[in-house]
């Protein structure tokens, strides 16, 4: 055809899904097979075509052009890449904040967009309500890296909590230990604005006193009047990983142990441990032994589970997973946890 018939020709598309579904057909290309020669799916080409996705100009040039036999062809080249930069912004999804973490975990400010762990956090809460007439409140979630142990307890524990009477008026104190424990412990109590404490003489009275961790949340419970204090220590293989003084470590267990056991108590301790740390808590007796009778184990999810966490975030946040995508990402998963 002359150069000036073929300028004329791609003059009469005006968008860039009618001018690419025109040049996929006079290459001899289904929907499918020009999916399969650029790595795209079946409904991704699709939306090209309807003008329902916004084109990447890169993927055009470099996947693209060479398929649809446009390299020797610089004028309807050309014309493809200029429809495709021409497209209005509107045309594309609206731009927003992604609704998945990556490998952040989900803290309490992402409750609404954590799912696949409901009946996990049932199961926990209902474990700790058993825990108030035990004679050790204490409960460690233990689990592999990555398996989901953080965003289960901040996302997930934590809010439930926040969210259902009785608990809802307890205070929680969430922190991490840290390379120093005692400190970490003592700073974020004092945000609790308890009358009369100040994190230095804290710090002093836990390195002392394995009873004042007890005694401070008797105090914290009567400032607030609640009938019972949650403290969540997550990340608890710091106290070995980044705490070198054997002296805190002992102090910040022992605390924890005593403010879990002390009669009367109001305390609910709860502790999330990498599960390949768990023998370091060993060493420690009495942790140990509330090990021993007080943990959960988190296993990998279900296959039901994944697809409600894959699903329902973007759902919530008003975004559209392509037909089949949740299938073939769980597929991809297989049995790994």
């Amino acid at each position: 055809m002359p150069a000036r018939s073929v300028l004329l020709a791609l003059d009469r598309f005006t968008t860039f899904g009618d001018l690419l579904k025109y040049l996929r057909r006079r290459a001899g290309l289904t929907q499918r097979e020009l999916s399969i020669a650029v790595n795209y799916s079946d409904a991704q080409i699709s939306r090209l075509e309807q003008n329902e996705r916004l084109p990447d100009l890169a993927t055009l040039a470099a996947r693209f052009l060479p398929v649809l036999d446009l390299e020797d062809q610089p004028l309807a080249a050309e014309r493809l890449l200029e429809l495709a930069a021409s497209m209005r912004r509107e045309d594309a999804p609206a731009v927003g904040l992604p609704p998945y973490k990556g490998l952040q975990y989900f803290d309490e400010q992402d409750a609404e967009l954590f799912f696949g762990r409901e009946a996990l956090t049932a199961h926990l809460v209902r474990r700790l309500a058993g825990q108030l007439q035990a004679d050790q409140r204490f409960l460690a979630i233990i689990g592999a890296s990555g398996s989901g142990k953080s965003s289960l307890v901040r996302a997930g524990l934590i809010p439930a909590l926040r969210w259902q009477p009785p608990s809802s008026a307890w205070p929680v104190v969430l922190l991490t230990p840290t390379a120093h424990p005692l400190e970490a412990l003592a700073a974020r109590l004092s945000r609790e604005r308890i009358p009369g404490l100040l994190p230095a003489p804290m710090v002093a009275s836990l390195a002392g006193s394995p009873q004042a961790l007890a005694e401070i949340q008797q105090e914290l419970a009567r400032s607030a009047g609640a009938a019972h204090t949650i403290l969540v220590v997550d990340q608890f293989e710091e106290v070995f990983t980044l705490c070198r003084s054997p002296a805190q470590q002992a102090a910040f267990v022992d605390n924890l142990i005593q403010a879990a056991q002390a009669p009367g108590g109001v305390a609910l301790i709860v502790i999330v441990l990498r599960a390949d740390f768990y023998a370091h808590c060993a060493r420690f007796n009495p942790l140990r032994q509330a090990l021993a009778s007080h943990q959960e184990y988190i296993g990998p999810m279900t296959a039901d589970e994944l697809r409600c966490a894959i699903e329902q975030p973007a759902h919530r946040a008003h975004w559209e997973l392509e037909p089949g995508l949740a299938d073939l990402m769980l597929h991809d998963v297989g049995a790994d946890a």
